[in-house]
């Protein structure tokens, strides 16, 4: 992506950012590097005054830091990170900070206590996040990309799914896969699980191996210019039951129910709640474990959260993860996940993966 393009982003936030000249937003946080720079760095502190842009990070970044002499100050750390924060402030003549509350330590708070006073840090709720929620061309674009090369490494991965093969196995092809295909990063590593341990909703592969009869969870996502996919399928290896039939397609008619409510304008905590009203309808809420979907982007599991306690807001331009599911302790469990864009017109499914259940 473009310097020019990381300029547009800068001045779009610039113009919410509500600062005066003795004050400054700060964020600690990678994922606002990436997003605002294109920067990836795991110690950074991002300065936004009222006129500039300032990153400061220390001397294993430098050379990297360098390129992005067009878009920000660069300060490489001479002593520590917030002996060098506290200068910089000084200097700037900044008297008041404003931090977002999700993306600050304890210890940060501690060591701008430090600097600028408790009574002079001023915090705010998830301020960046529903900003970058809200995609730009490019943004949509890497998405798209990412969740192209994710279906594709899936449906190569097939071929692979034989006898006696172990999940640990499947999930090294299944990276390699990624790899290859385009995804050079990991927003998290792939799920592969067999059987029973396809009720562990984020269960870890093993050694494992597949017998005939078998259901196989897969969750994977891949990465492009620092922007996530995030798709799950469950498939099975032989012959499924007719439990096993009925539990799918409970959960696959339930990501109708949440399309169908998010494209008529509900909120993300509605969302949720039909889809627990419909599992209840059959006795299977306490079968669904976790929330019903999360925002993509920079953040793999980012704005908004799509839950029972979710007080964010769906916005157009947002591409969410809709992935009810159902989980079924020591037999199996069933995820359909699929990512959308949210428009003007509804909900528009990105993901092109068929969602009928796939049998080997």
């Amino acid at each position: 992506m473009s310097a020019s393009h990381f300029l547009t982003r800068i001045k779009r936030f610039r113009k919410i950012l509500p600062i005066s000249f003795e004050e400054a937003y700060i964020t600690f946080s990678p994922i606002d590097t990436i997003y605002f720079l294109g920067f990836a760095c795991s110690n950074i502190c991002l300065i936004f005054t009222k006129k500039k842009l300032i990153l400061i990070t220390d001397k294993r970044y430098e050379e990297s830091a360098k390129t992005l002499k067009e878009l920000c100050n660069i300060k490489i750390i001479q002593n520590n990170l917030f002996n060098d924060v506290g200068k910089l402030i000084r200097n700037e003549n900044i008297e008041k900070v404003i931090v977002e509350s999700e993306k600050l330590s304890y210890h940060h708070f501690e060591e701008l206590v430090k600097i600028v006073g408790t009574g002079n840090i001023h915090i705010r709720k998830k301020f960046t996040d529903e900003f970058s929620s809200s995609h730009d061309e490019i943004g949509i674009r890497n998405i798209k990309k990412a969740i192209q090369i994710a279906e594709k490494s899936l449906v190569e991965l097939l071929s692979n799914i034989k006898a006696d093969i172990t999940e640990i196995d499947l999930l090294a092809e299944l990276r390699f896969l990624l790899n290859r295909n385009g995804s050079i990063d990991e927003s998290f590593v792939p799920i592969v699980l067999f059987g029973e341990r396809s009720s562990l909703p984020h269960g870890k592969s093993s050694h494992k191996k597949i017998k005939n009869n078998t259901s196989i969870l897969l969750d994977l996502g891949a990465v492009v210019n620092g922007y996530s996919s995030d798709i799950s399928r469950t498939i099975f290896f032989g012959k499924p039951s007719q439990i096993f039939l009925q539990a799918y397609e409970l959960v696959r008619t339930a990501q109708e129910i949440a399309i169908e409510h998010i494209s008529n304008g509900c909120t993300p905590q509605f969302a949720h709640s039909k889809v627990v009203d419909y599992f209840t309808r059959f006795g299977k809420q306490d079968n669904f474990m976790h929330t019903l979907g999360h925002g993509l982007g920079v953040d793999l599991h980012g704005y908004p959260k799509i839950s029972s306690i979710s007080e964010d807001e769906f916005i157009e331009n947002q591409i969410i993860a809709l992935e009810p599911a159902l989980y079924f302790p020591r037999k199996f469990g069933i995820r359909i996940e699929d990512d959308f864009l949210i428009s003007k017109k509804g909900l528009k499914r990105l993901t092109t993966l068929p969602r009928e259940l796939i049998i080997l």
